[in-house]
């Protein structure tokens, strides 16, 4: 579309609200944009009308969780010809997930940050994105942001919703070595024979580039603590076993650092014998514990890290899922029993904005009541642990 939006000197044009709503009404933009590429391989964003809520309409889209970190680039928006600036790590994680998903949504820029009102209504929708999307996670990059295996909003994004995950750093080393991959996978296979005769001999250590492998290996621990996380409340068959493995893995990993100070063939035999997928899918959970745990996920994501934009997002999920229409009644439902302690203006982990540095009083909290039947999923314990943090994410 260009830069066709209407140019003037009326307050219009110096007012991005009023601009924002005047091309809504247009319909030159839409709430909701989705990313894809060109013909020449650039990042274009378009607007989608008439856009409907459902699995079926999402089935193709991929929506990215990620970190913006603390480093910005410009952007040029195709559509409205404004700029803005987004997180260096924006776009290659735009990129990435265009590589799985034709089509992806991603806050920094398919939400106008030149137009609060169009930050505004994304965040009100937010919640429906996740859930009928497929959330593709930073897992994707080869190198995890330092923040995102902490921040408290990714267990919101990547709970209970369909997630497309990637075990980056070790996948490469597995495509990169595909002539001494599977002579381990075969040996370990000869073992299961009972014929003695029949097991093959053990592949020597030589065999690996060790230094590379230690790398993708040392690299991977962080990813496998994210996706740890994300079978965390699932109940699925697949989600518990995978959790198992993970955390069996986990364990091996630890011995052999602290054993022989690197990781080696035995480690990469650890990796096979478990058959951990080092890409793969996590169907969303939507069984009645599943909503429940997810909207609790939500709203302690919305008390805790009280950023501006992500409160209103962290709502917009919690009561979808509990099938609440009304974001701003669901809400004041909560504040009703449950309000924070803000410290406005404060920076806490390099982030300004308004923060809920405490929860108080503790009493309020023991006696709170929990909308829609969510009372009792959380323990006393966990409200007075949390009373007392203070660098909160």
């Amino acid at each position: 579309m260009g830069n066709t939006l209407p140019h003037n000197n009326s307050i219009c044009f110096n007012d991005p609200d009023k601009r924002y709503k005047r091309a809504l009404a247009a319909e030159q933009v839409q709430v909701v944009r989705l990313a894809t590429l060109d013909e020449n391989d650039n990042i274009i964003v378009r607007s989608i009308k008439d856009i409907q809520f459902s699995d079926e309409a999402f089935r193709d889209v991929g929506i990215c969780s990620y970190t913006w970190g603390f480093d910005r680039v410009s952007w040029t928006d195709n559509e409205t010809g404004l700029t803005w600036e987004i997180s260096d790590r924006c776009e290659a994680m735009c990129r990435a997930a265009l590589k799985i998903y034709p089509r992806v949504w991603i806050d920094g820029i398919c939400m106008i940050q030149s137009w609060p009102g169009h930050i505004k209504d994304n965040m009100k929708i937010m919640g429906r994105l996740y859930w009928h999307g497929n959330v593709v996670p930073e897992m994707i990059l080869y190198e995890l942001s330092p923040e995102y295996p902490l921040r408290g909003w990714v267990q919101q994004e990547i709970s209970f919703t369909n997630l497309t995950y990637r075990i980056t750093p070790l996948k490469q080393w597995f495509d990169s070595n595909q002539d001494v991959v599977p002579m381990f996978a075969k040996y370990l296979e000869s073992q299961k024979e009972e014929n003695d005769e029949a097991k093959m001999e053990r592949p020597g250590p030589q065999t690996i580039d060790i230094s590379s492998f230690n790398k993708a290996v040392s690299d991977s621990i962080p990813f496998f603590n994210v996706l740890s996380r994300a079978t965390e409340g699932r109940t699925s068959d697949r989600a518990t076993k995978l959790k198992a493995k993970i955390a069996d893995l986990l364990s091996r990993l630890q011995v052999e650092a602290f054993m022989y100070g690197s990781f080696g063939d035995s480690t990469l035999m650890d990796i096979l014998s478990l058959e951990i997928p080092l890409v793969g899918k996590l169907e969303r959970e939507n069984n009645a514990l599943g909503l429940n745990s997810t909207s609790i996920q939500s709203f302690r994501t919305g008390f805790f890290r009280f950023n501006t934009d992500r409160q209103v997002a962290a709502f917009s999920l919690a009561s979808y899922v509990a099938k609440e229409d009304d974001i701003e009644t669901f809400v004041k439902s909560l504040y009703d029993n449950f309000v924070p302690s803000l410290a406005v203006g404060t920076v806490i982990n390099g982030n300004p904005g308004g923060w809920c540095t405490g929860l108080s009083p503790v009493a309020t909290l023991k006696t709170l009541e929990w909308p829609n039947g969510c009372e009792g999923l959380l323990g006393k314990s966990d409200f007075e642990f949390c009373q007392g943090r203070e660098n909160i994410d």
